[in-house]
């Protein structure tokens, strides 16, 4: 007998069985629990509902079928006691091969008829939106791989263990290697619970895909490793786990290949280029107190005294790798007159190829390390010039960030869409930024996508072969731009130019759904409390919509973005979420106001920030829109049980514990103290001061003075002190108490 004919005589076999065709019901069927009963990849795009959701739920009620079929395959002959017979007709070794290859070619079958049944549902749901290329690639990444590992995986055990009850209990160990919460902050165990990193709808998944194959490929040569070794234990001719392996291992092919594949999917790993390599930085040791967490990536030193005054950036983008090349100059003094160390921050995942100072190449050292933000230290020294021109060449892969405790895509590059700011666009120069600071750049991107850009207007300066190259310009440091198929639309009636920036596949959705109203309403608000922004035609306020990869949203300079799935229509017609995505919205609108025109920070009390009067001005938004009692129950109610929660933590209570913790566990508190501190426990001390001060009129006259006329501590910066005087109270009389007498 041929291996050709082997295959064919045990398809038909196969096909001849009920528990097949059961096991194949049951995988078209599963991917229907995912449209509302269990969504691993959340429900905040139509994409992630109808197409993610459907089709994650596919692979893992596809995944516990296969591996039912596969184990009662494996232990069918062994159960019918016929393995001395079948023996004496082809090698059980022969017989092995042939039975996991037909099992993986019925997985095929079954992801293709799966896809095939949901295409048209999909596709209606889904309308405009829909892409061909990326419903194939769902099936191919998402759930024909899981279905073929769990095959590869049942079967290994199985060869192993000869046990059906002791490969139930394998597999479903490893199925809780990708759905526990320790693979919250790795792609490489995320299997099934996408639902931190988002899945849009309108701006690709460029990024999600990249992950998800890199992923599949190393698990695949994981349990393609298993299995290839699990081949030397195939009993042979009655012998037992020993003697089988002795009389296959003379076969040197089956150990070679199933190391290769196992040191394959380990250098896979080890190697990945995604993810940020460095470990975390050690916590600063010390009492927990309600404020930021802090880190340091090296021992403290005096920082340099130089001042930068302008920087320049050219930036080549490459989509299709998901890479770019940059130049950044920076035009810096020297206060001091003499050599500087200096350090540099920069995006893990990018390597600086040169660095010249004033035309002449000077050393640095990468010290591969990791702040926590995704963010690495390149240290040099600066020569004893007063004016310097220090120019910087660097190129590679924008890194996620690690040991985070959740996976989170931040800028990214891909065909479809383009996030970059921060140390992902141009790497940080550590000194003082002098306060006329100027940026000026060229970036080049792919033609058919639009940039909205940080500053003045990007402006098109260049076309080449397939690109455009667009000219920025601004104040601060660095620009900060995103890109995709995006229209713009002029707000009316606000008292100050507004720009709103949204994928174009929600024109028709966003004219019916009054998205505009709620962001003219947000900015008239704001300019009737507290005053006007001080933005022209130049130099217009930019509200863009974002990936859902980025949650939630943001605000940098003249720009305030956020994250597509608070504009999706499920989530702004939902009366029942309280704080819903529109609030969100406004949210991060008000920041152009607290956080972006009137910066807030206090050195001393790191719970004072702009989410105080932020979160404080949402709340009074609410309070005149939807009355009282939803503000009081969505807003002030929920900052004291974050408060309350906060204040029954043991670790607060009794600090001297904290460093017997993991560094993790240390990180993990610091994170829930930092959330519930700066929004919890600074907006009720706003929301007490209103009441000590007299009521809304004279808090919002405060505020006004504060927006208008910034602090007098630390100019331009408004400090807690800044807040106090202005109230006329001191801090013992904003001491937030215990339950909810606070409201």
């Amino acid at each position: 007998m041929t291996v050709w004919r082997d295959l064919r005589v045990e398809w038909m076999r196969l096909f001849r069985s009920k528990g097949t065709w059961l096991a194949l019901l049951a995988a078209s069927a599963a991917p229907l629990v995912g449209y509302g009963l269990y969504q691993p990849a959340g429900g905040g795009t139509t994409a992630a509902l109808v197409l993610l959701n459907p089709m994650l739920t596919g692979a893992l009620g596809g995944a516990l079928a296969f591996a039912a079929l596969t184990l009662s395959e494996m232990n069918r002959v062994k159960k019918g006691r016929m393995g001395p017979l079948t023996d004496s007709v082809v090698s059980p070794l022969r017989m092995a091969v042939v039975r996991t290859a037909v099992l993986m070619l019925t997985a095929v079958v079954s992801s293709l008829v799966t896809s095939l049944l949901y295409l048209p549902y999909t596709w209606y749901r889904l309308g405009e939106t829909f892409q061909g290329k990326e419903y194939v690639q769902v099936v191919l990444l998402f759930l024909l791989p899981f279905l073929e590992m769990t095959v590869l995986a049942a079967a290994a055990f199985y060869q192993i263990f000869q046990r059906v009850d002791v490969c139930v209990l394998l597999l479903l160990a490893l199925l809780l290697v990708g759905l526990g919460p320790w693979s919250q902050d790795t792609y490489l165990l995320y299997w099934m619970d996408l639902s931190n990193l988002g899945f849009s709808g309108d701006l690709g998944n460029t990024t999600i895909f990249r992950l998800a194959w890199y992923s599949r490929l190393l698990w695949l040569c994981l349990f393609g490793g298993l299995w290839m070794g699990s081949l030397l234990c195939v009993r042979n001719h009655g012998r037992g786990i020993f003697g089988s392996m002795a009389c296959y291992g003379r076969k040197l092919y089956l150990p070679l290949l199933a190391l290769c594949l196992l040191a394959s999917g380990a250098g896979l790993y080890f190697r990945q280029p995604y993810l940020d390599h460095a470990p975390p930085v050690s916590l600063d040791t010390g009492n927990v107190t309600g404020g930021g967490t802090a880190y340091s990536s090296m021992e403290e030193t005096e920082e340099p005294t130089v001042v930068i005054h302008k920087t320049q950036l050219e930036l080549l983008v490459h989509p299709e790798q998901g890479t770019a090349e940059g130049n950044a100059t920076y035009e810096v003094e020297n206060i001091s007159g003499t050599e500087q160390a200096c350090l540099l921050d920069i995006n893990p995942g990018y390597t600086v190829e040169r660095i010249l100072v004033n035309g002449e190449e000077v050393p640095f050292t990468d010290q591969h390390n990791d702040q926590f933000i995704s963010l690495k230290n390149i240290s040099l020294t600066l020569p004893a010039q007063k004016n310097l021109q220090v120019e910087i060449s660097y190129q590679g892969r924008i890194q996620l960030p690690a040991n985070t405790g959740v996976l989170a895509i931040y800028d990214e590059i891909t065909p479809e869409y383009i996030s970059m700011g921060g140390n992902s666009v141009l790497p940080a120069l550590h000194g003082e930024t002098a306060e006329d600071c100027t940026f000026t750049g060229r970036v080049t991107l792919p033609e058919q996508l639009q940039m909205v850009s940080k500053g003045k207007p990007a402006q098109v300066v260049g076309e080449g072969e397939g690109t455009r190259t667009w000219h920025l310009e601004g104040t601060g440091l660095r620009p900060a731009f995103f890109a995709g198929n995006y229209v713009c639309v002029k707000l009316k009636g606000t008292a100050f130019p507004v720009y709103f920036w949204y994928s174009a596949t929600h024109q028709t959705e966003f004219t019916s759904l009054g998205i505009e109203r709620l962001l003219t309403d947000t900015v008239s608000y704001c300019t009737a409390h507290y005053g006007a922004l001080p933005y022209t035609e130049e130099y217009p306020l930019n509200i863009v919509m974002t990936s859902a990869h980025m949650m939630g949203g943001g605000a940098a300079d003249n720009l305030s973005y956020m994250g597509e799935l608070f504009f999706s229509e499920d989530n702004l017609k939902d009366p029942s979420k309280g704080a819903s995505a529109e609030e969100v919205i406004a949210h991060e609108i008000v920041h152009q106001w607290w956080g972006s025109q009137c910066p807030i920070m206090d050195l001393e009390n790191t719970d004072w920030s702009a989410e105080a009067l932020t979160c404080y001005t949402t709340y009074r938004m609410m309070k005149e829109w939807k009355g009282a009692d939803y503000a009081q129950q969505f807003y002030v109610d929920q900052w004291q049980t974050r408060y309350d929660d906060m204040m029954d933590q043991f670790y607060l209570r009794n600090p001297q514990y904290i460093s017997r913790l993991s560094e993790e566990h240390q990180a993990s508190i610091q994170a829930l103290i930092f959330d519930a501190s700066t929004y919890g426990k600074a907006p009720l001390q706003v929301k007490q001061a209103e009441t000590l001060v007299g009521g809304e009129a004279a808090m919002d006259a405060i505020l006004q003075t504060l927006f208008q006329h910034g602090g007098t501590e630390m100019p331009p910066y408004v400090t807690w002190q800044d807040f106090l005087d202005a109230c006329g109270l001191t801090e013992d009389q904003l001491a937030v108490k215990g339950g909810h007498g606070n409201g």
